[in-house]
């Protein structure tokens, strides 16, 4: 039977599954990012400068830095050995085919989607299609914060991997709720931490609730590819992903997991060709859909955000709003000056999900502070660091610094599994920053 034991869970993976072996990491190394014939590939198309190298599972072509292309294909292999682990009993009903190309610029992307495959890429971020010519898991990096990133690789490769199970007998609602609940998976280091949300994602749930347009559940069931896609062109998908998404959590966690094995069984009868509603009437020994809509309504009106996700997405918030100050020769010196600051100026920061787009505003004090979850006992907290401590610094960098510091560092303290660090780099002509985040000791 498949297993979906523990999702909230932190993980670690066996040695056996760490990621690219040393050998592969040098291949790598050599392969994507080698510099040889530079001046002749850099004119050349992009699918003409890369070459297919393998992770431990995947087929790889990238033209990203090679630090870039070994950690998002530890990333691949990390979520492969995921998905696998918790679905290891369904049965494989196609070959795998899990090809990854990787771009650093959103023009390559979607020239060589449409030139070379035929697909239109506007708009997306990243996508598993499949075609006569190939079955392959595509995205780039260009302008794309880090989290995104990882939540499209994450939400995409379990599509790709779901066909090779399930091929295009998975229904849109459960396909689209797994994929957006490993999405939100924190993935740190080896370990995958599952059952994960922010509270923006759930108050859109909890709205569509209270002024009743949530989706039927019978007809989220029932519903097929064309319908759901359908509203993805018009503009209404938000709250197609966000309640899948939300009862797939409900599946797996409510009431200390009383429907899991039940939702599994769901998924194995999928697995074998079943039809969707007579699967999970069978699997759940229940015809009585509007009952079990209620339990999910009365569980998603209650659901808790959780604290990394959420301590990872008010970070970048923060970042990009510590940048727009910067800009304007304003340093805060303190947190609540920050939010006051940011508040003042109308700062918004918007994030593209799957189907929708998020905006965060400075007007939401939740922005600046991180809830506590069942992680950890302790209450997890930013950290404004108005003049961190620098390192040893060259004649250089002091006068660089002189004329131009960098930006306040902000920090948790006490937060489950790993504590985050805004760290600053200048630009390359010295005259702004880039922000990143960095995963530092409990």
């Amino acid at each position: 039977m498949a297993s979906i034991q523990n999702m909230s869970l932190v993980h670690p993976l066996s040695e056996a599954a760490r990621g690219v072996p040393l050998w592969v990491g040098c291949l790598l190394l050599l392969v994507l990012c080698g510099p040889c014939h530079a001046q002749r590939e850099a004119k050349a198309s992009w699918w003409d400068r890369t070459q297919p190298v393998s992770s431990r599972h995947y087929m790889i072509r990238s033209d990203l830095p090679r630090e870039d292309s070994i950690a998002l294909a530890n990333h691949l292999d990390t979520m492969y050995m995921e998905y696998s682990r918790r679905l290891s009993t369904l049965q494989q009903r196609a070959p795998e085919a899990l090809n990854v190309m990787m771009f650093a610029s959103r023009d390559d992307y979607q020239r060589t989607l449409r030139t070379r495959f035929g697909i239109d890429g506007t708009g997306s971020g990243g996508m598993f299609f499949v075609t006569p010519k190939a079955t392959a898991l595509a995205f780039y990096t260009e302008n794309v914060p880090f989290s995104r990133i990882l939540h499209v690789i994450q939400h995409e490769a379990w599509h790709q991997y779901a066909y090779s199970r399930f091929g295009n007998d998975l229904p849109i609602w459960v396909n689209e709720g797994l994929a957006e609940y490993f999405g939100e998976a924190a993935v740190v280091g080896r370990s995958v931490i599952l059952g994960q949300t922010t509270d923006h994602v759930l108050e859109r749930v909890r709205k569509s609730i209270s002024n009743g347009t949530a989706i039927r559940f019978h007809d989220l069931l029932t519903m097929s590819g064309d319908r759901w896609n359908r509203n993805v062109r018009l503009g209404n998908a938000s709250i197609q992903y966000a309640q899948s998404w939300s009862m797939v959590h409900f599946l797996v966690h409510a009431d200390d997991g009383r429907y899991r094995s039940r939702f599994e069984q769901y998924l194995v009868r999928l697995n074998k060709g079943q039809e969707s509603e007579s699967a999970f009437i069978e699997a759940f020994g229940t015809n009585d859909l509007v009952a079990f809509e209620r339990s999910w309504a009365e569980y998603a009106m209650a659901c808790r955000p959780s604290s990394f996700v959420t301590a990872m997405q008010n970070i970048e918030f923060m970042a990009e709003g510590l940048l727009e100050l910067d800009r304007a020769g304003i340093r805060p010196g303190s947190m609540e000056e920050l939010a006051g600051m940011l508040k003042e100026i109308g700062f918004k920061f918007t994030i593209d999900r799957h189907g929708y787009s998020l905006e965060m505003s400075a007007e939401d004090p939740s922005c600046f502070v991180i809830p506590d979850d069942d992680l950890d006992r302790r209450v997890p907290r930013f950290e404004f660091v108005a003049d961190p401590a620098r390192r040893r610094q060259t004649r250089k960098e002091q006068l660089l610094e002189q004329a131009n510091p960098m930006p306040p560092i902000i920090r948790s303290v006490k937060l489950s599994p790993r504590n985050l660090q805004l760290r600053w780099i200048r630009n390359e002509d010295n005259t702004g920053f880039i922000w990143h985040v960095d995963f530092t000791s409990k």
